[in-house]
């Protein structure tokens, strides 16, 4: 047994920590993002291994070479916790002058010690090779059974077949003459209205309200998000329906997102524009893994068109390791994270100047003014995690800053008026919605803060009374494509769903002042529109 696995076991455990956070969030992270990754960490860690066998095999046993990279392992994965740790007991103490030497020690008499005992190491290779061999086996077994049950879901979902019909989309001769607007929507993660930004961390956002309004933007008084999670928020948004179908589905005490982020890849959204003859355009976030990508886009922007080490270590499955590594220590503030936001932006107001044959329609994802907070509100790199009310009022200042010079660089550069639609996923958390336990113990308070996202539109040639009501995600775009291409899409429900990150598909219905009812409209499944635009209705 000892021979089998004496030279494995370190290679084994280098990788058990991935397949670890692979386990604990199942249906995130694809499959050849896995893959990639485990491969490239174990080849690394394999190069290292290789070197200490031929430096050391001279001196020592093949034993304790594999207890020397074994022990490796420990310090790559180990130490920057166990650092964190000291931290938060003693921010002052001078941890690294005490854990460093004293780590080093402790693991050279551990090695030591065993290695003048042949027979104790040699059964510790053999335990240890036989806890690698489970835990790789236990692992790979529960991914392999969510990724195939997480298959058969998406390939047998009635929501997803319904959603995924194909779109009956013709050119309605009432459908106004002359070039069609370019239509931008623009999600900003987390993005609180000005009255729950004031309130939870005392900025004021309403300079930038007004400087909107003075672009010709509409700020509704209220808007609300139908669901509390982005998981959530987004396929609602983009698909035009609720999702109470899902959590059947899905089961309602499962926390796999895979269905739901499958209902963004080929999106009502893009399929609507593209059949009136538009390019959809994405604008992926650098590591949410639903919006990373979006198979049903005819064009992917490239942020990152060259990404190095920095740049995949702040994406995806790597980014949840890295601050459990050794790594991150060595890291000051989030530099990638302030490159990608910028590039996002400069890729943004760049799009007007890119060749194109047909009118765009673009998504964009940006993920802030969520965490991490990686800018101060000139837009300076922030190097040290500042307290979170803090942070945000920072960064939403800067997010702010980026987002009106964009819109004004679109509506500037455009031969024709835009449609920009600036829109929050969902509000705020600072009262402690993460850390209910259900969703009955969510406060009002609470639902409050969470279900004020922020919403501005700027709808040119007579569309702002379409919106100036208020509305909920759900029908924002058959909103648009109803006052604008002469739809007759029927609007949802104006309802608000809680749910808790523990259970994200155990839906419960609440109550919340919502937006305004339009003229002569009944309560129920809507249709049409207040404001008849240029259809002529």
């Amino acid at each position: 047994m000892a021979g089998r696995f004496r030279l494995l076991y370190p290679l084994a455990f280098v990788v058990l920590p991935v397949l670890f956070f692979v386990e604990r969030a199942p249906g995130v992270f694809a499959f050849r993002e896995v893959v990639a990754t485990s491969l490239l960490i174990l080849l690394a860690f394999a190069l290292v291994y290789g070197l200490v066998f031929v430096l050391l095999r001279r001196i020592a046993a093949v034993e304790t070479i594999a207890l020397t990279a074994w022990l490796g392992v420990l310090w790559f994965y180990g130490y920057a916790d166990v650092y964190r740790r000291a931290v938060h007991v003693a921010p002052a103490g001078p941890w690294h002058t005490i854990l460093l030497p004293g780590g080093i020690g402790l693991t050279v008499a551990i090695m030591t010690w065993l290695a003048r005992r042949p027979d104790l190491l040699h059964r510790l290779t053999t335990f240890l090779g036989l806890t690698a061999a489970l835990l790789l086996a236990v692992d790979l077994t529960s991914i392999g059974v969510t990724m195939g049950r997480d298959w058969v879901a998406v390939r047998t979902s009635r929501l997803a077949r319904e959603l995924g019909r194909p779109l009956a989309v013709a050119r309605s001769p009432r459908m106004p003459p002359g070039p069609r607007r370019d239509v931008y929507l623009i999600i900003l993660d987390e993005h609180a209205d000005a009255p729950t930004v004031q309130e939870m961390t005392g900025a004021n956002i309403r300079p930038f309200v007004d400087s909107l309004r003075r672009l010709g933007f509409t700020v509704p008084g209220v808007v609300r998000n139908n669901y509390a999670h982005t998981t959530l928020s987004l396929p609602s948004l983009l698909n035009f329906s609720l999702l109470g179908a899902l959590a059947a589905e899905a089961g309602r005490g499962s926390r796999d997102p895979a269905l739901a982020d499958r209902l963004l890849q080929r999106s009502r959204a893009a399929r609507y524009f593209q059949a009136l003859g538009y390019e959809a355009v994405f604008v992926p976030s650098q590591w949410w893994p639903a919006t990373r990508h979006m198979a049903g886009a005819d064009r992917e922007l490239a942020i990152w068109p060259h990404g190095g080490f920095r740049q995949w270590a702040a994406r995806g499955l790597a980014r949840r390791i890295e601050p459990h590594t050794i790594f991150t220590l060595a890291r000051v503030g989030h530099p990638a994270d302030t490159e990608y936001l910028r590039r996002t932006f400069t890729a943004l107001g760049t799009l007007p100047s890119l060749a194109s044959r047909r009118p765009r329609f673009v998504i964009a994802h940006v993920l802030s003014p969520h965490e991490p907070f990686v800018f101060d509100g000139a837009c300076r790199d922030v190097r040290t995690s500042p307290p979170p009310r803090d942070g945000y009022r920072e960064q939403v200042a800067c997010i702010d800053r980026l987002v009106l010079r964009l819109v004004t660089r679109l509506i500037a550069q455009a031969s024709v008026a835009p449609i920009i639609l600036l829109q929050g996923d969902h509000g705020t958390g600072f009262q402690g919605f993460a850390q209910e336990p259900t969703a009955a113990a969510v406060s009002a308070a609470q639902l409050r803060e969470r279900f004020a996202p922020f919403g501005a539109y700027y709808l040119p040639g007579g569309g702002a009374a379409a919106v100036e009501n208020g509305l909920t995600l759900v029908n924002l775009l058959p909103v648009i494509l109803n006052q604008y291409f002469c739809l007759e899409l029927a609007l949802q429900p104006d309802d608000v769903f809680i749910s808790v990150a523990r259970e994200p598909f155990e839906f419960r219905h609440v109550a919340l002042p919502g937006p305004a009812r339009a003229r002569g409209e009944a309560g129920g499944a809507r249709k049409g529109i207040s404001g008849r635009g240029a259809c002529g209705r």
